[in-house]
């Protein structure tokens, strides 16, 4: 048997260890919610219909979410705004304006998204051979720079194409006249929701989710367009390699479709100043990360966002009731930009 003594003291290492692993979760718990700088909620980061989303949609995107998300302890402070883009629960750039964090917390990006003085993105590797000794930069410029302006298309055009998004894409199926084309839209959607909500509305009621349907039908063309939601994300690197995910996903489930990824809308001057979340330098800096993203993705972006500006730089206060979502002309706006910024031959 022990002696007393020792067997205190073997009590007293022990609850040494336990009090020391205690503090060390704790700090790596923080340290961790402070690195990713999001909003303390999970369901900012997990599917709305529960799944755990690396079952759904794989181990690194699925790593990736998680990594995203906290505990549920602050829940209730991302209940407490009714301010939201969108007018749901998902209100992540809401909850960063209350605690004002969001505008002065803008992560570096660092050599993450910067270009590369040697090697190309390994997503490259569909681009032509012979032009394997340009700058990364000047690839950029002759590739994956914004669509320039082309001849114009009728609306038959875009019959077999696919539009994914929020509230803003719903306005485009609303009032755009695209009674052919196909909408994955909802109220809300972001890059943490886009591939795991069940949104998709098939025969019989029964809703799915978007990689689901897109099993289902091939599509020429996909238009994206999400990140109004998203504005309060503090970690621009993390958004960046996101939204890269979901496009990287859709790609391979749509591999004969050309992808058009759209900047994110500017807002009005009233919206603009009311929220800095809402700031127009902040809405360019996230639509810098997702050209750059396009560039890795070897996708197409376009930038509606220089297109719809006024001579201020903001929407046009004629452009919509709530200075976030287009009315009827404006949304034939957006629509007219789509139809002269094409990549395919088209043949009326």
């Amino acid at each position: 048997m022990l002696h007393p003594h020792k067997y205190k003291r073997i009590q007293a290492v022990l609850a040494t260890f336990i009090i020391l692993a205690v503090v060390l979760v704790f700090a790596v718990h923080e340290v961790t919610t402070a690195y990713i700088g999001l909003p303390r909620s999970a369901e900012d980061g997990q599917s709305r219909s529960g799944a755990d989303p690396g079952q759904e949609l794989g181990e690194g995107y699925g790593a990736l979410l998680l990594a995203m998300v906290d505990d549920k302890a602050d829940d209730d402070a991302a209940g407490q705004s009714e301010d939201t883009a969108d007018g749901d629960e998902n209100a992540s750039y809401a909850v960063a304006a209350q605690n004002e964090a969001a505008p002065d917390g803008i992560e570096d990006l660092g050599d993450e998204y910067a270009w590369a003085d040697e090697g190309e993105p390994e997503s490259e590797g569909d681009l032509d051979n012979d032009e394997d000794d340009l700058d990364p930069e000047e690839r950029w410029r002759r590739y994956f720079s914004p669509v320039g302006e082309s001849d114009p298309v009728e609306i038959d055009y875009f019959d077999d194409a696919l539009f994914i998004g929020d509230s803003r894409v719903m306005g485009l199926m609303l009032y755009a006249g695209l009674t052919e084309a196909t909408f994955y839209s909802e109220k809300g959607l972001n890059i943490t929701t886009a591939l795991t909500s069940p949104i998709v509305m098939r025969t019989g009621g029964e809703k799915i989710t978007i990689p689901e349907a897109l099993l289902q039908q091939q599509f020429s063309k996909i238009y994206i367009k999400t990140g109004i939601n998203e504005l309060g994300w503090r970690n621009l690197a993390m958004y960046g390699q996101a939204y890269g995910q979901v496009v990287s996903r859709i790609r391979a489930l749509q591999p004969g479709a050309v992808i058009y990824v759209q900047s994110i809308l500017p807002v009005s001057q009233k919206k603009a100043q009311a929220d800095p979340v809402f700031s127009i330098a902040r809405i360019e800096e996230f639509n810098e990360i997702i050209k750059k993203m396009t560039y890795e993705q070897n996708v197409h972006y376009l930038d509606v966002f220089s297109y719809i500006i006024d001579d201020n730089g903001f929407l046009p206060d004629s452009a919509g009731s709530d200075g976030v979502h287009l009315n009827k002309e404006y949304c034939q706006k957006w629509l007219a930009f789509l139809q002269c910024h094409t990549v395919l031959p088209y043949t009326p």
